[in-house]
């Protein structure tokens, strides 16, 4: 059958870009812009073959509960664990050392790159400061290792991996429809344009100084924690063994639910009480507890931006330009500075909660009916404490008892009733603890700078346009 040009969704693709995948996906923008910057740059292209050595896991039947252990061995690394471009060990789960030895192909080291190949796919992430840590891969990821006679700059690799046209590429070579899948064959054939070493190093540059950002932020968290540890501690918790509790007629509220008094709850509350006094959030915030609303939105074009559960980060809102606001707004949904912030309805109630940010910046953020907003009062309680607190699993097991309903949501009425403690702090650690989170806010934002800048680069490099641009130059060491 003679190839003829294709129209499909709007895509015109001309005769000689056709190949032997007759589907529309293979022939997405991003594809086709891929192979004619590929012509048109005069930049040399190389397929991930050529310098990387690929482990897609091909036969791993993977990891079952059993192997999971609570300390020591190795962690397992999954898609959710990739936080733009490194690995949070957060939630990471860890497996027993002696299976993983078994599959060394699943083994993670300095400086591999992993990729998402089942689901999620392109997400990405550079293995960086392992110190004493152990990673391994789960069956959703690819391992990409440099070879060792190549030069290419693995910090450039990333960035390239992470651009529009290599993401054409990864959806061009995609099979499966309810379960998308790259296999190994064509995560081989990827390609990446290879400019100068000394224009691969600027770039990787900007990464390699996004990290030591992101290593000050993570510092700057765990200090923060490690202030509010020195008072509380963490929970002890016993699990429940019965659906019934005894408990006493003054605990009693308007809330009839069983699972609202489990003993759990009622474990954490008499922790608290049995050290500090405590205060309600109705008292701390003065009233000031409530949902958002969503807006219309669209892509760009506005400086307020809603954020839903997707939007929450790691102590602070994501940027997401689909977000952003295009109607009028009222004053009173625009959430001010020291707003704390977390998702209040999920389809699963566990994750209710789950993330607790802060907002550090004035007139940007607009939350959505699914995002529950609470401002404290900074002459009852340090707001930077306040979030500190609902961050933490005190915070979290509260918020989780105010979950009811079949479809598991939480409403204003029962966070008013949350607890804090009220602890003696020392001046010096108050200014610590805000200092820490302005800190870590500022390193996050300017991490981010860094990983737009270098994926700019990329975007020109591909297009002809790069050049080096001296405005950048303050991002490098």
């Amino acid at each position: 059958m003679e190839k003829e040009n294709i129209i499909d969704f709007g895509i015109y693709v001309p005769v000689d870009l056709l190949e032997d995948r007759l589907k529309a996906e293979a022939y997405n923008q991003g594809y086709l812009n891929f192979k004619i910057h590929k012509i048109k740059s005069g930049i040399p292209y190389l397929p991930l073959s050529e310098f990387m050595t690929i482990s897609a896991m091909i036969g791993w039947k993977g990891l079952t509960t059993e192997h999971y252990v609570d300390k020591g061995g190795y962690y397992l690394i999954r898609t959710v664990d990739l936080d733009n471009f490194f690995i949070n060990l957060t939630n990471a789960l860890r497996v027993d050392e002696e299976k993983v030895v078994e599959q060394p192909q699943i083994i993670l080291k300095e400086a591999d790159i992993v990729i998402s190949k089942d689901g999620t796919l392109g997400e990405l992430a550079i293995v960086e400061n392992l110190k004493d840590a152990k990673l391994c891969a789960a069956s959703t990821l690819a391992r990409l290792r440099k070879k060792s006679d190549s030069n290419i700059d693995n910090h450039f690799v990333l960035v390239c991996l992470a651009s529009k046209e290599v993401k054409g590429q990864i959806y061009s070579f995609t099979s499966g429809i309810a379960q998308p899948h790259l296999n190994q064959e064509y995560l081989k054939k990827i390609e990446i344009p290879i400019p100068s070493e000394e224009i691969q190093k600027y770039i990787g540059d900007k990464v390699r100084k996004a990290e030591k950002l992101r290593n000050e932020y993570q510092m700057l968290k765990d200090t923060c924690n490690s202030l509010l540890s020195k008072y509380l501690g963490e929970p002890s918790l016993k699990a429940d063994r019965t659906s019934l509790s005894l408990i006493k007629s003054s605990e009693l509220t308007d809330r009839i639910d069983a699972e609202y008094y489990r003993q759990t709850y009622l474990e954490i509350i008499n922790a608290l009480k049995a050290k500090y006094d405590l205060i309600s959030l109705d008292k701390i915030c003065n009233g000031k507890i409530s949902n958002g609303k969503t807006y219309q939105t669209t892509q760009g074009g506005s400086l307020l931006q809603n954020i839903g559960v997707g939007e929450l980060g790691n102590w602070f809102p994501e940027t997401n330009v689909d977000k952003c606001i295009n109607e009028k707004v009222a004053s009173k949904n625009i959430l001010p500075f020291g707003s704390i912030v977390w998702g209040n309805a999920a389809h699963l109630a566990k994750y209710i909660g789950q993330k607790v940010n802060i907002i550090l910046e004035e007139n940007r953020y607009v939350g959505t009916t699914e995002i529950t907003s609470i401002l404290p009062d900074e002459n009852i309680m340090s707001p930077y404490f306040v979030f500190l607190f609902m961050n933490s699993d005190w915070g979290y097991y509260q918020i989780q008892r105010t979950v009811k309903g079949m479809t598991a949501h939480s409403y204003p009425d029962d966070i008013r009733n949350i607890l804090v403690p009220n602890i003696s702090f020392t001046q010096e650690e108050l200014q610590e603890i805000k200092t820490g989170i302005i800190n870590a806010h500022s390193s996050l934002k300017s991490l981010q700078e860094c990983i737009n800048s270098a994926k700019k680069d990329i975007e020109d490099l591909i297009e002809g346009s790069f050049r080096t641009k001296e405005e950048y130059l303050n991002l490098i060491d």
